[in-house]
């Protein structure tokens, strides 16, 4: 895993002459192309963020193919010098109840924990939303466990808590 250099301050801009500074990147990947890289951090975001046991880590892989080989899916990705380092799968839709609005549904952003100091997070969610932009969306809704620090980045953005879901296993 890359690690920022020691003594660095995440808070420090980036400059292109420090060679000590890892080159940040943001972009668009099809599923397909970087899942084999994301397998271990989508296990690592799941033991971080469920705590309920019957909540069992076993991704429906061939679904997430499937959306991606139909366009309905992309990964918004977040590297360090080329090494995956966040994520957050956005899926596209018209919305389900105005077929004017073309919407995304994004489901829990991450970004590895030795990541998340100064405003990576917040530049990631920043690019993210720059890029639903250009693909004409219209509404943006986040996926997100009750307990996130998420939340307080979206408010920061003007998101609002427009519904609530409440789960319970039978």
């Amino acid at each position: 895993m890359l690690t920022r250099p020691e003594g660095r301050s995440p808070r420090q801009p980036r400059k292109r002459s420090d060679p000590e500074q890892p080159e940040i990147t943001f972009g668009w990947e099809a599923f397909g192309d970087m899942v084999r890289e994301a397998r271990p951090l989508l296990a690592r975001e799941h033991a971080e963020v469920q705590t309920d046991k019957r909540f069992v880590f076993d991704p429906d892989w061939e679904r997430f193919f499937g959306w991606s080989q139909a366009g309905s899916m992309d990964v918004w990705t977040v590297r360090a010098d080329g090494v995956l380092i966040g994520y957050a799968s956005v899926l596209f839709m018209p919305c389900l109840y105005s077929r004017e609005l073309f919407m995304a549904n994004v489901q829990t952003p991450y970004l590895v924990p030795e990541w998340r100091l100064g405003r990576l997070g917040m530049e990631m969610l920043d690019t993210l939303e720059a890029a639903l932009r250009e693909r004409s969306v219209q509404m943006v809704d986040f996926v997100i466990d009750t307990g996130s620090r998420v939340h307080k980045l979206l408010e920061r953005k003007g998101y609002a808590a427009a519904e609530v879901t409440r789960r319970k296993f039978l």
